[in-house]
């Protein structure tokens, strides 16, 4: 689930892995809406000014990636996602801001490594996906066969070291 503030990226994501039917249904539900509080909290805090934030949540951890301004901020934003009810911990992700984008990987780079992860990882179930990178951002685009698989690639993409944002715009081949 993403959500648009004027400078403010938001994503909630679920990654299924052996939970029974009834948890998968009610858990990515959950998972989004526990992000978007967050988002929500952060933005009435005032902290997302002029940054860009990736808020992921998983059974109460809340990931938080994206751009700072500088360490106080990124502690700030850490500090109010924390009071969301629901949110037993915080995994504070943020890099801070630097004139020479220092940990980021070239566009090349970033690309390649989001195609091997996803290759490697999805072993051909995957689709047909086309990425592309910017400044840390990654846009994953294409066809997959089912909302599962658009999931997993969206988390197998934000995992790749260097990459501060993924935004999907998969679509699923079935509902």
């Amino acid at each position: 689930m993403m959500i648009k503030f004027p400078t403010l990226a938001l994503v909630g994501l679920y990654l299924s892995g052996c939970t029974a039917l009834s948890d998968q249904a009610a858990a990515p539900r959950d998972n989004a809406k526990l992000a978007y509080d967050v988002s929500e909290q952060i933005f009435a805090d005032g902290l997302a000014r002029g940054a860009t934030i990736g808020v992921q949540a998983e059974a109460g951890v809340i990931v938080l990636r994206g751009l700072a301004h500088d360490e106080t901020h990124a502690t700030q934003i850490a500090e109010s996602s924390v009071t969301v009810p629901g949110v037993s911990r915080v995994e504070n992700r943020l890099r801070v801001e630097s004139s020479d984008a220092e940990g980021w990987k070239p566009r090349r780079n970033l690309i390649e490594d989001v195609r091997v992860a996803l290759e490697l990882q999805l072993a051909g179930r995957g689709g047909r996906l086309l990425v592309e990178a910017e400044d840390g951002v990654v846009y994953l685009s294409g066809i997959v066969p089912n909302p599962r698989i658009k999931a997993v690639a969206y988390g197998i993409a934000l995992r790749v070291d260097g990459v501060l944002l993924v935004r999907d715009n998969l679509i699923t081949e079935l509902p």
